[in-house]
């Protein structure tokens, strides 16, 4: 047996609870690991209130770290003893508790310079930063680009990597003043506080009326449509969260009419399907941290019994930068 949270049912975060946990037979191509930190996401939040169903009872979680302790003898990239992180979108839940089993295919060496809380804040975040700079849109020092949330767990690993990896110029925005210091300290051009005035205006007064290549969007349904009046003809929405909702059915005309924009809704699974993409995304990440581009936001550290109050955090929007549960 293993101590984790598990939930029988959706709701608010009272359903979370810590408990014995049996620990599954290892199956081919999966390691058992034994974690040390976990990140707490969004994503984890939709699961527990239903809005992402899953089959119940499940246990959450889809980033962590920790150290290999048992192989199936079907594994070859990994030993016992090895320091490994992971980041998994939806596919495989189970990330909240003390031991799991996982497959292999999924797991990424963890550098020595990674510390094991620093990998569970950072690594499916980190990634995803990756593909949406790299791949979802190639971002260049010459474009300008629109972060929502710029204090968020992804968000400010996208404005860093962004503004010290690439160099492009960054804006923001942030609900208070406190945390749109802390976007600006990040590497935010400008962070616009949204509850005092419109970003859209504001993005094109500071672009001399042109707007902005692209908007990562994380916040959804509050602000998708408000993102095209910010973006340039053909420019590039992303929409990767919904953290005020699923966004309404979008309006065709009205996406021609803003100018022949670009709508996407990129997903982890997709873009680290090939395992080597997986690992190039890390490498690249770990690299910035190891440089100081990057620089790892803790906001807040809970035990794992503590789920339910990590989520609580999230929930309020008290964090700036992304929130763990130490083991």
């Amino acid at each position: 047996m293993t101590r984790g949270i598990t939930m029988h049912q959706t709701g608010a975060s009272e359903v979370l609870e810590y408990k014995d946990l049996p620990i599954a037979d290892l199956r081919e191509g999966e390691v058992r690991i034994k974690q040390h930190a976990v990140g707490v996401n969004r994503v984890d939040i939709n699961q527990r209130n239903g809005m992402y169903p899953l089959p119940l009872p499940s246990t959450l979680g889809m980033e962590g770290a920790g150290e290999v302790i048992e192989c199936h003898s079907s594994v070859t990239d990994f030993k016992v003893g090895d320091r490994v992180a992971y980041g998994m979108d939806n596919l495989i839940t189970g990330g909240y508790s003390s031991q799991r089993t996982i497959p292999a295919e999924y797991l990424i060496p963890l550098p020595d310079y990674i510390d094991y809380q620093t990998a569970a804040a950072i690594t499916m975040k980190g990634i995803a930063a990756y593909y949406m700079l790299h791949r979802t849109f190639m971002v260049n020092r010459d474009n300008k680009i629109l972060v929502h949330a710029a204090a968020g767990g992804c968000a400010n690993l996208i404005v860093q990597w962004a503004r010290y990896g690439i160099g492009a110029t960054v804006y923001g925005t942030a609900s208070t003043q406190e945390k749109a210091d802390f976007a600006t300290e990040m590497g935010c051009e400008k962070c616009i506080i949204y509850t005092e005035e419109s970003f859209a205006p504001k993005i094109k007064q500071l672009t001399e009326e042109i707007g902005v290549n692209v908007v990562y969007d994380g916040v959804g349904k509050s602000t998708i449509l408000k993102s095209m009046d910010a973006l340039m003809p053909l420019g590039l929405l992303v929409n990767y969260g919904e953290a005020s909702g699923k966004p309404d059915n979008l309006d065709m005309h009205r996406i021609a009419s803003k100018g022949c924009l670009f709508v996407t809704r990129p997903t982890f699974a997709l873009y680290t399907a090939i395992r080597d993409e997986l690992l190039n995304g890390a490498k690249r990440l770990f690299k910035l941290v190891k440089s100081g581009h990057i620089r790892p936001q803790i906001a807040a550290k809970f035990k794992l019994e503590e789920a339910g109050k990590a989520h609580d955090f999230m929930e309020a929007r008290k964090n700036m930068g992304s929130i763990i549960l130490t083991i």
